[in-house]
């Protein structure tokens, strides 16, 4: 009977140097994967398509407004409840629409063909699903259409007009 103790005892000893011997050299060796394989390197902050759509929504200051590109949804947006990640409110929105106290009165999308992409129409269905379940209002439009200074502003500004005459029936 001593024998087979003694045995159980020994096999507990080798599992338990093993794994304590062979945990620092995975470690070690998924750092040095990391450090080997993964670079940064700086890019712009906006594309071309989004600096020209910048250039006409600036119009929209002469109406006492503020845009603000790449708005990160957890800068607008808390997540309710008893969660511990909020890794989906880590998407930026192209641009917010703020009055001259911050406050966000609408979000813009600027879709270019990357949004045909299957992930990223699931992305984009997400961050709706966020906008909405928030009370925030959110337009987009499309790279591929003309997109004329008259036309994009004249939308924003119908749009927020709309949003007002909502809330002001809402009271």
């Amino acid at each position: 009977m001593d024998w087979w103790i003694f045995a159980i005892v020994a096999l507990a000893v080798v599992i338990v140097v093993q794994a304590i011997t062979k945990k620092p050299t995975q470690q070690k060796e998924v750092l040095e994967e990391s450090n080997k394989s993964v670079q940064y390197k700086s890019k712009p902050f906006l594309t071309p398509n989004e600096k020209g759509f910048l250039a006409i929504l600036r119009e929209l200051a002469k109406h006492g407004l503020i845009v603000v590109p790449q708005v990160n949804l957890a800068t607008v947006v808390q997540k309710v409840g008893e969660f511990r990640y909020q890794n989906e409110l880590y998407r930026n929105i192209d641009f917010g629409v703020f009055d001259r106290e911050y406050n966000l009165l609408l979000l813009i999308e600027l879709n270019d063909a990357s949004h045909q992409q299957s992930a990223r129409r699931a992305r984009d269905i997400k961050v709706k699903e966020i906008i909405k379940q928030a009370g925030l209002k959110l337009i987009t439009f499309y790279t591929n259409m003309p997109n004329k200074p008259e036309y994009v502003v004249g939308r924003v500004l119908d749009e927020l007009n709309t949003s007002k005459s909502t809330n002001s029936e809402k009271m």
